[in-house]
């Protein structure tokens, strides 16, 4: 099974996004608070959409 780079990398991502949003970095500042809001806004349904593209009906066939 042949790799997807463009996948691979949006998930890279989304992994990093997801651990910005829970580091709590945000609370120092306004400006950095204001980012963390916005990345709170999209960056689970971002992660769970790249990854649904990953999978495949075989992988969930029973035998």
């Amino acid at each position: 099974m042949n790799r997807i780079d463009y996948l691979d990398i949006a998930k890279g991502i989304g992994i990093i996004l997801v651990y910005i949003g829970h580091c709590h970095i945000g609370e120092r500042t306004q400006t950095l608070s204001n980012v963390i809001y916005w990345i709170y806004s999209f960056h689970m349904p971002f992660f769970f959409f790249v990854s649904g593209m990953l999978v495949t009906i075989q992988n969930w066939r029973i035998d």
